[in-house]
């Protein structure tokens, strides 16, 4: 079958495109964490996010004879979840990060916090531009801040934002279709 241009065209006519720009990032807030409450922070300051991608790890399998090497697929890897944000001009959404990140360790007596009493889910919603019902939803589960990234400081940056990244480790995606987030959300949620 020869390649034609017009089949491209009907696909997208069809089933529409999605574009990285319109999205939106939603922190379900988890009472355990106490003072951190970021349930508007993403809607509003995450000015760049990532959907994180996903590995399966193989180990090398020696099939008899002169046969190749078999790849066997033994575990997966989910990559870090980036998440960009425009600092407040009190940095108190800097600050939550902070109070969350020590909440998972004391950094007065370096102990430890359980797992589930410091982790929280994370939406990111993908929209259709012309219907916001419509689009890809991943719910980033038990998710961790790793770190808060650097903030360069200069005298010359008069017209620049300050922004920061915060990484996030986490124990799971879920990946659906945006129609059915309400769902994910309340179940989240209760």
């Amino acid at each position: 079958m020869a390649f034609k241009v017009n089949n491209i065209v009907t696909s997208i006519n069809k089933d529409g495109v999605l574009k990285p720009s319109k999205f939106e990032v939603i922190f379900i807030k988890n009472e355990k964490l106490g003072g951190v409450d970021l349930t508007e922070l993403g809607k509003i300051r995450c000015i760049a996010a990532m959907i994180p991608g996903i590995t399966i790890n193989t180990t090398d399998f020696k099939l008899h004879g002169g046969m190749p090497v078999l790849r066997v697929p033994v575990s997966r890897t989910y990559n870090d979840l980036r998440l960009t944000f425009l600092t407040t001009k009190d940095s108190k959404d800097r600050l939550q990060f902070e109070i969350w990140m020590q909440s998972i360790q004391n950094f007065s007596t370096n102990t430890m916090a359980y797992y589930d009493d410091i982790s929280s889910n994370i939406f990111i919603m993908v929209y259709d531009e012309n219907d916001q019902s419509s689009g890809y939803s991943v719910n980033v589960m038990q998710a961790i801040p790793l770190s808060i990234d650097d903030v360069d400081l200069s005298w010359a940056d008069t017209d620049k934002l300050m922004e920061y990244s915060v990484t996030f480790s986490y124990e799971q995606l879920q990946i659906q279709n945006i129609s059915n987030r309400d769902d994910a959300l309340s179940r989240t949620m209760n």
